[in-house]
């Protein structure tokens, strides 16, 4: 009777698992914003731009909204720099100067937090204030991908083209790497969605600070330099969206 009892017990709990996994399943089927395997078996990186329209401040403002998808498929992590004036194209040259040397404490960034707005993941972008730029960084992990509604560009017309390069890594003064020499993680997360109207912020506490190194070290050695170790550079076209109707 007790061998009886057990045997439906255990039926009963693969039932309900069953049920669960199932509920589950249809779920994620009826969300458009999730991709069951957006990765897929190929080990390259992928970037997708999609139609953009005028910023918060309006074309006025010279600022634009594109939607920005990154995938890396590679099995290690990659870098991206991008452009994103219209005047200060990525240099041909993967050596970026600084006009005076910084210090890391200059670099600012940015931090988007899915969770805030019915998304998910952590962004870490970065500000590089290189004499050819400033251009934008952010650090991807291996197989993790990016997909963010509201990338700013600013151009005093419509953005026609979206710049960046690959880079398995970024290394100061030819010596440390980027996110070695920054006092602050800037590790973004593994999968990461961040849905229109997701806010940045900028604010020295949302950065995770690596206390032991505030207070100096080889590592924070000004910077004059910024060498990029380019594995792809992508230039793709960006078209207005199709009109209603």
């Amino acid at each position: 009777m007790k061998t009886l009892t057990r045997k439906r017990s255990g039926f009963l709990c693969f039932l309900i698992s069953f049920a669960l996994l199932a509920v589950a399943a249809v779920c994620d089927a009826h969300d458009p914003a999730i991709e069951p395997d957006p990765l897929g078996p190929d080990p390259v990186s992928e970037i997708r731009v999609f139609c953009h329209s005028p910023g918060p401040g309006g074309p006025a403002a010279h600022q634009w909204l594109i939607r920005l998808d990154v995938y890396n498929r590679r099995n290690v992590p990659v870098w991206y720099l991008i452009r994103w004036r219209s005047g200060r194209p990525l240099p041909s040259s993967p050596n970026l100067t600084f006009g005076e040397p910084i210090s890391p404490m200059e670099i600012s960034c940015r931090v988007y937090n899915g969770s805030q707005n019915r998304g998910w993941g952590r962004l870490v972008l970065l500000e590089i204030p290189c004499t050819e730029g400033p251009f934008l960084a952010f650090r991807m992990p291996a197989r993790g991908y990016l997909q963010m509604a509201d990338f700013e560009l600013y151009s005093p017309g419509p953005p026609e083209a979206f710049e960046a390069w690959e880079a398995s890594s970024l290394s100061v003064n030819g010596t440390y790497s980027l996110e070695d020499w920054l006092p602050f993680d800037s590790s973004s997360g593994f999968r990461i969605r961040l849905p229109s109207g997701t806010p940045g912020s900028d604010f020295a506490s949302a950065r995770r600070w690596k206390l032991e190194r505030i207070s100096g070290g080889p590592e924070l050695r000004p910077a004059r330099q910024l060498n990029a170790a380019i594995l792809r550079k992508w230039l793709l076209p960006l078209r207005p969206p199709p009109r209603a109707g």
